[in-house]
């Protein structure tokens, strides 16, 4: 499923600032609709849920609704709930520029919602994205950029950015062999040397260029890389998406900006200012925003390599990763009691062409060994 930036989901605080649920803030449960659809051929995907109090973290979807969209042909698409709850996905079909949506709710309390009527955009394509390493306030890291090519009239000024990253860990021992029990030793299949992690950003990245002489975004920073992280320990590559808002969704997405970042108390934030444009037929607090744009996107791919020189340093994760050697007939006995936190790396031999003449077992930490001790997957991507 295709991330939606929903406002009740954790947004990200810049620096150390610490996250908070945008949703949260009014202790009264409030429907909050997030929805988008693209110029792809795909399902499209809406999230009804309800504000939380702001001491909860809990997302409560609503579920058992009747969501529909509907164009401005009469042409009506009927979404079903997925099994996540609270999530209802369209037919596969791709939006058309310059068509008209509005999307239909009615809950299972039997209350309905509609959004304003959008207009699909047409978006600005994608020129390059660029990487690189910089200084700032003590600062240091690799910093990532998009400029977008030059769009006519024809194409918004409102710019918005998703992403989804990945990025790829190793380890200093990786496992060769599997203990299955006693002294029984067999060849471990697949590979667990290089894993691979993928993330989504939850900020919010947006921009106008109606302030300047033509529609191009040129240098727009979409993300941050300290110095020593792990995400470029060995390779990492970016998936930008762009889209187009229109003047309203722009004023949205930036207030709620605005609300994350530069406000320093939170008890006086009221939703009412939040100007989305979902609408209550019986005059119910509502909160969100559906929109629809084609999306331009483009990858990047980053490699410690290239900043090596500049002072960018991989994080010293192994430095407590060492081998110890187990003699053949304690083998059974050493991973019984410790199959949780070894694994095997290889055998130890003076010949390996005479499996007789094996004096041991090299054993590290699992963590050492097993790149999915990380909690991600030994599963390379199509794209790498």
């Amino acid at each position: 499923m295709d991330k939606l930036i929903f406002i009740s989901s954790v947004i990200c605080f810049l620096s150390c600032r610490e996250p908070f649920e945008v949703n949260s803030i009014n202790s009264n449960q409030t429907l909050v609709v997030e929805g988008f659809i693209t110029n792809e051929l795909k399902n499209h995907a809406v999230s009804l849920s309800y504000s939380t109090p702001i001491d909860s973290v809990t997302f409560i979807p609503e579920t058992g609704a009747n969501v529909s969209l509907v164009n401005g042909d009469g042409i009506r698409y009927d979404y079903t709930e997925s099994v996540d709850a609270g999530i209802y996905h369209s037919p596969v079909f791709a939006g058309i520029a310059g068509q008209s949506y509005t999307l239909l709710i009615e809950t299972r309390a039997g209350e309905n919602f509609r959004s304003k009527t959008v207009i699909q955009k047409k978006v600005a394509e994608i020129d390059k994205l660029t990487a690189r390493f910089i200084r700032n306030n003590n600062v240091e890291g690799v910093e990532l950029y998009v400029n977008s090519l030059p769009a006519g009239s024809e194409i918004s000024r409102y710019y918005k950015w998703e992403w989804i990253e990945t990025y790829e860990r190793g380890v200093p021992f990786p496992s060769k062999i599997i203990w299955t029990n006693r002294n029984n030793i067999i060849n471990r299949e697949e590979q667990v040397a290089s894993c691979w992690a993928s993330k989504r950003n939850k900020s919010l990245y947006i921009k106008t260029s109606e302030d300047l002489s033509e529609n191009q975004i040129l240098n727009f920073p979409v993300k941050f890389i300290p110095n020593g992280s792990v995400e470029l320990s060995i390779r990492y590559s970016l998936l930008l998406r762009q889209y187009s808002l229109d003047l309203n969704g722009y004023r949205y997405w930036k207030l709620l900006d605005d609300i994350i970042y530069k406000q320093g108390s939170l008890s006086e934030i009221q939703f009412g200012n939040l100007p989305g444009n979902i609408i209550s037929d019986g005059n119910q607090p509502v909160l969100g925003y559906f929109d629809a744009s084609d999306v331009a996107e483009k990858r990047i791919f980053v490699d410690l390599e290239q900043f090596a020189d500049s002072g960018f340093n991989a994080p010293p994760n192994y430095d407590f990763c060492t081998i110890k050697e187990v003699a053949p007939e304690e083998i059974g006995d050493f991973m019984s009691q410790n199959r949780n936190s070894y694994v095997i790396h290889k055998r130890l031999e003076t010949d390996p062409n005479d499996p007789a003449k094996l004096t041991g077992w090299a054993v590290v930490k699992s963590i050492c060994g097993d790149c999915r001790e990380f909690g991600i997957t030994n599963v390379k991507p199509e794209f790498w």
